[in-house]
């Protein structure tokens, strides 16, 4: 990398680093204090938990592209410097090597970045910073979709959905695949934050049935109400999820509102089940 790169890269750093520290300040002023409180999985540590977690997402906040990449980035004193300030830790000499990192996050609980997920989303609507983004100035618009993850010729793990393709011709075969349910919050400006995740997966290798979509709908929507009890939320989803099953969970027991993408074919078996519901 010539000296005229190296200089507009650190250039880009800077102003990552300026606007993470800026939004913090004005949106999460708790955002350490959160990190600080997450349990540590580490009986005896070098690197305080925010230090390691500061570091991960520093290295997507200045969208840096591998972790190999992001230790050897981050070697620069001023970096070493600057994140220890921003944290209030005393000064170190490196910052954690990647090595490092991913055991610790191979360790860390998910429950608790979801929780520190939860802190966020919660601070937001407390603060009222996107009152405009409601739909028709009431409710929360909330995506559920679900997305492919791998795919493999073989089995992965016990917990590998299964289907065959190509049924009945010469190239009829297995496959293995994961996937996972995302629920967005929609913040407006093509602006949305994560606030559930689901994976789609089956219990063991011996199950009958893959799991699914709609179960995994079941599932994360009943820990969403439990989290946001009496947030107003209007689900957005295709026309996967017109059925029984979803409007019995959104319409009567979470009292959510629910907008479906038509699609040809479905219209009147989704018209008759909202008959029931009104």
């Amino acid at each position: 990398m010539t000296r005229p790169e190296r200089r507009r890269q650190k250039k880009k750093y800077e102003k990552a680093f300026a606007a993470f520290c800026k939004i913090t300040k004005q949106y999460f002023p708790e955002f350490i204090q959160w990190l600080q409180e997450l349990k540590d999985p580490r009986k005896f540590w070098t690197y305080e938990v925010e230090v390691m977690l500061m570091t991960v997402i520093m290295k997507n906040i200045c969208n840096i592209t591998s972790m190999q990449k992001m230790t050897d980035e981050f070697l620069k004193e001023e970096c070493v410097e600057n994140l220890c300030r921003i944290l209030h830790v005393e000064p170190h000499d490196f910052l954690p090597h990647y090595v490092t990192i991913n055991k610790f996050l191979s360790r860390l609980n998910i429950k608790e970045l979801e929780c520190l997920r939860k802190n966020m989303i919660r601070a937001l609507i407390r603060r009222r910073k996107f009152e405009d983004a409601k739909f028709l100035g009431k409710y929360w618009l909330v995506i559920f979709d679900a997305t492919g993850l791998f795919h493999f010729p073989q089995r992965h793990c016990p917990h590998c959905l299964k289907k065959v393709i190509n049924k009945g011709t010469k190239e009829e075969k297995e496959i293995y695949y994961h996937h996972v349910l995302e629920t967005k919050l929609v913040l407006g400006n093509g602006l949305v934050i994560s606030m559930g995740t689901e994976f789609i997966e089956n219990e063991d290798e011996n199950v009958s049935k893959n799991d699914c979509e709609t179960k995994a709908f079941k599932r994360l929507s009943e820990r969403l109400k439990k989290e946001y009890p009496r947030l107003e939320i209007c689900v957005l989803a295709d026309s996967l999820y017109a059925s029984e099953p979803v409007f019995e969970r959104c319409l009567k027991k979470n009292k959510w509102h629910i907008l479906l993408r038509y699609k040809e074919g479905r219209g009147c078996c989704t018209n008759i089940v909202l008959q029931s519901y009104f």
